[in-house]
């Protein structure tokens, strides 16, 4: 069984604004917390000029000075899901050279 943002959640948007040089944007691997246990996890973005297929471990992306990112999250459990809440989460940091 697989739920995904969109079904029963929305993406997340990330607003990126620096100042100085194209920052990198680091996502960190998803977590899943709720009453779900041998899930997988993973999530796909999109930003300007940035694409990432759904992944369920962390990756980088540059982004623009001025830039919107939209997060989407996915879970997959053979075993289904049961009632709860759940919330897919990710550390998303900012650098620049």
């Amino acid at each position: 069984m697989t739920t995904e943002s969109g079904v029963g959640a929305a993406p997340a948007t990330l607003a990126v604004v620096a100042t100085g040089s194209v920052p990198t944007l680091t996502f960190g691997a998803p977590t899943l917390s709720g009453p779900a246990t041998g899930s997988t996890t993973q999530i796909r973005y999109t930003g300007s000029g940035a694409s990432q297929p759904f992944t369920a471990t962390s990756s980088t992306a540059s982004a623009a000075r001025l830039d919107t990112f939209t997060v989407h999250a996915k879970v997959d459990n053979a075993a289904g899901f049961p009632s709860g809440v759940y919330t897919v989460s990710t550390i998303v940091t900012c650098g620049q050279p």
